[in-house]
């Protein structure tokens, strides 16, 4: 179960999303929240829909497991053509068909339903991992956007006062070194912002692919990255059952234990029924040759009939033992995981409610303070770039511990399997 720190009224996305939220978009729409993103990435992905493709194998398997195998058609003739050559000769046609004396036809059903149950979480433990990918990237991408903002500001602030330097240096109110600087300035927040929007269509185009869309198609993350709040996940049982790859490790138990059954199910050898009807030609003196025809059935008992059960289930029971350790092995580590993800999480808020603290503020009010003591002519141009790099470098660290909190939750999002699917 979720839990939040007392006080905190609204917490980070986590859980189921709302029906509406959860719906698939429109294969041709360009704009996804990250719900959204998700969703789509599980239904049009091409590699997790190869990866269906295994259930579908399962389903044949199972389809034709638990049958008799097919009978056996026989057919013989043979004469003396060879030894006293009387023209006696004998054909033969015959069925045979071979029985369990077990239930090892339902067992083998058994394990190949199995089997398509673990196809399945196969599949699921796919989704995980790709709805993971796809929040990831969706917090990269809006951290980024943010970041292209922030500087597109910045360059039109800075564009602004690059005009007005210009104009004060026609008239010889501003000097040259001034004017150089603030062109300077604005040229090189010309060239962060278009290192950013490359960034950032690498980062759109990697979520493109996630999202199976064609190379000309485009894609972008709507929304914000929402201010941190207090927000941890206990490691309940409950959670723990939501984890694919513990299903996957429980699956691999049931396996193995129907697999048991099996071996033990084959401790006896099949038994073969044989039904035949035979055609006889023999000299019977002194009437002479003669025609007779038998019908008869016939068993098969292989040898030995029965084989010791520790040597058919030996292994199967090794591989039984080593699913356990590794159900218990996945198990600590899910709980380990979300222990360290959420004591990530909180120094994350903690390094974000710094970032973005008074200092923060008291560096944008100084800012704009500045800008407007150089526009009466009470500071100079240097003061004014020294308050906006140490502005510029405090409003980066708030975007990067913000873009760092999110990137911790959707890592717990992950951990306690809270995607929309």
């Amino acid at each position: 179960m979720a839990t939040m720190v007392a006080g905190c009224a609204n917490p980070p996305p986590s859980g189921p999303v709302p029906a509406e939220a959860a719906t698939i978009p429109k294969s041709d729409q360009v704009s996804f929240t990250t719900e959204q993103a998700i969703a789509f990435a599980i239904a049009n992905n091409p590699q997790l829909r190869a990866a269906r493709r295994q259930i579908a194998v399962a389903q044949a398997k199972l389809k034709w497991s638990g049958k008799l195998d097919d009978p056996e058609f026989e057919l013989g003739a043979n004469t003396d053509q060879w030894g006293l050559n009387n023209n006696e000769s004998v054909v033969e046609v015959a069925f045979s068909q071979k029985f369990p004396l077990t239930d090892r036809l339902q067992r083998a059903r058994d394990l190949s339903e199995v089997d398509l149950a673990l196809a399945k979480a196969e599949v699921r433990i796919a989704e995980w991992n790709l709805a993971g990918e796809v929040r990831l990237t969706a917090v990269d991408a809006l951290a980024l956007e943010r970041q292209v903002r922030l500087h597109r500001a910045l360059r039109g602030v800075l564009a602004e006062l690059a005009e007005q330097i210009g104009n004060s240096f026609q008239v010889a109110e501003a000097s040259q070194i001034d004017l150089t600087e603030a062109t300077l300035e604005v040229e090189a927040q010309t060239r962060v912002v278009r290192q950013h929007e490359a960034e950032l269509a690498v980062i759109n185009g990697r979520l493109r692919g996630l999202l199976g869309r064609t190379p000309d198609s485009h894609v972008r993350i709507a929304g914000e990255l929402a201010d941190p709040i207090p927000f941890r996940i206990s490691p309940s049982a409950e959670v723990l059952a939501r984890r694919p790859d513990l299903q996957l490790s429980l699956m691999q138990q049931s396996r193995a234990e129907a697999a048991i059954e099996l071996a033990r199910s084959r401790r006896w050898q099949d038994v073969a029924v044989r039904l035949f009807l035979e055609r006889e030609t023999a000299e019977d003196a002194p009437e002479g040759l003669e025609r007779n025809t038998f019908a008869g059935v016939g068993f098969s008992l292989p040898l030995p009939l029965r084989t010791p059960e520790a040597r058919l289930t030996d292994a199967p029971r090794q591989e039984l033992a080593a699913a356990q350790a590794s159900t218990e092995a996945t198990s600590a580590e899910i709980r380990n995981e979300i222990a360290t993800t959420n004591e990530e999480l909180e120094r994350r808020r903690l390094t974000w409610t710094q970032a973005s603290g008074q200092t923060l503020e008291l560096a944008r009010r100084n800012i704009r303070e500045v800008r407007e003591a150089w526009r009466l002519g009470k500071e100079n141009f240097l003061r004014l770039q020294r308050a906006q790099e140490r502005s510029l470098a405090l409003e980066e660290n708030a975007i990067e511990a913000l873009r760092d909190y999110h990137l911790a939750l959707a890592k717990l999002h992950k951990a306690a399997a809270l995607e929309p699917f």
